[in-house]
């Protein structure tokens, strides 16, 4: 009897502790909203404002006000707003002003960039670049990246929105994990009669009908307990930095086929070369849809902070490098790749140097800080301008 209480007591203290954690979780969210204007969180949406989709998996909720926390030396908050059709971005119309050269933007939360203010990211700093000539021609660029995109998604939204606001160049941009993505999204997809991606379900492709018995009625349950835990604010917190502290400590260990930048990896895994082809496909496909809509086409190679390090403290590193990672087999690639196929690109990490990554990157979040989008936007206009496409 004595157990059974002592067991009773102890989930009791669990169950209060776990509450108080997650009154704490949504007090500090509250107080955060408030201090930077905003009233009311919508409970449909991750912390990065998405909301799930049946063709593109994920989405921007359209105009959405919320705050976004930047992990720094010292956290920062940052004020996003999406706009009507849920980009990071100014309201544009999907027909193209008289006189106006438009630009488009793809790719993940690089591109998306809720980290700085809107007129900070690279994309509006390009903007404002070209629009500085006073040679009479006005430019947009637009931002549509969204976190978690990758060269699958990143096709699908350029074929069903992008070309919708008639762009006359599209810049893609490719990060180290798109070939790992690639492959996890591929599985969730459906495919056309031309074996290119028609969309890509937030639920993927349901293998739950399949089980049968007590197998199927598990499955099920646990799959429900997951999408209740997954709303609460302090399981998310806790799983997030236990599941970090795990890999540094490397009490948990992480194959290659988890790790999301693999192709960093020293050694090449085996399925490689065909993980890669599945990549190019659909960026080619994206190149081939830009041409066919009279739009020029470039790829930028966008790097991680930790290879602009030699730090083993970087929390990328730790998380997931034994070493040092391997650049070259990457930028040997994409340069055969790109000469192949006649794809433009720019190599971002060769093109930054031996810049220190913390003139570039946030300490912690390991995304583009304010210096680092001036810089990318630098290369990028500068680029634009090389190969004749901008005046």
């Amino acid at each position: 009897m004595v157990k059974s209480k002592n067991i009773f007591v102890l989930f009791g203290t669990i169950g209060i502790l776990f509450l108080a954690g997650e009154l704490v979780a949504n007090l500090v969210d509250a107080l955060t909203l408030r201090a930077i204007g905003i009233s009311a969180v919508r409970t449909d949406m991750d912390y990065r404002g998405l909301r799930p989709d049946p063709v593109l998996n994920r989405v921007h909720i359209p105009g959405l006000k919320f705050a976004y926390v930047v992990r720094d030396k010292e956290n920062i908050v940052n004020k996003v707003e999406y706009n009507s059709k849920g980009l990071n971005d100014y309201e544009y119309g999907y027909g193209k002003p008289e006189g106006v050269s438009r630009i488009v933007v793809l790719g993940d939360s690089f591109v998306e960039a809720l980290q700085v203010r809107r007129e900070e990211n690279f994309c509006k700093l390009i903007e404002s670049k070209l629009n500085q000539g006073g040679h009479g021609k006005k430019y947009e660029v637009i931002n549509m990246g969204v976190s978690g995109y990758s060269p699958i998604l990143e096709y699908i939204y350029l074929k069903t929105e992008g070309l919708k606001y008639d762009p006359d160049i599209v810049i893609s941009c490719f990060f180290m994990n798109d070939v790992y993505e690639d492959s996890v999204y591929r599985e969730m997809a459906v495919f056309g009669d031309d074996n290119l991606p028609v969309s890509v379900h937030w639920k993927g492709l349901d293998k739950t009908d399949k089980l049968k018995g007590w197998k199927r009625v598990e499955r099920k349950f646990f799959n429900s307990v997951k999408n209740i835990a997954n709303k609460s604010k302090f399981y998310i917190f806790l799983k997030q930095r236990l599941y970090k502290l795990l890999m540094i400590l490397k009490v948990k260990k992480m194959s290659q086929e988890q790790n999301p930048f693999f192709i960093l990896n020293t050694l090449p895994q085996a399925e490689e070369d065909a993980l890669w082809y599945d990549t190019l496909r659909y960026i080619l496909a994206a190149k081939a849809l830009s041409e066919t809509s009279r739009a020029k086409f470039l790829l930028i190679v966008v790097p991680i902070e930790s290879q602009l390090s030699d730090s083993p403290q970087d929390t990328v590193f730790m998380t997931y490098f034994r070493e040092k990672p391997c650049s070259e087999r990457v930028r040997s690639r994409l340069s055969r790749l790109t000469a192949t196929y006649g794809i433009n690109y720019v190599d971002l990490l060769q093109e930054f140097g031996k810049m220190p990554r913390e003139d570039l990157y946030f300490d912690g979040d390991g995304h583009f800080n304010a210096n680092g989008h001036r810089q990318v936007a630098d290369l990028i206009s500068g680029k634009l301008r090389v190969l004749g496409w901008v005046d």
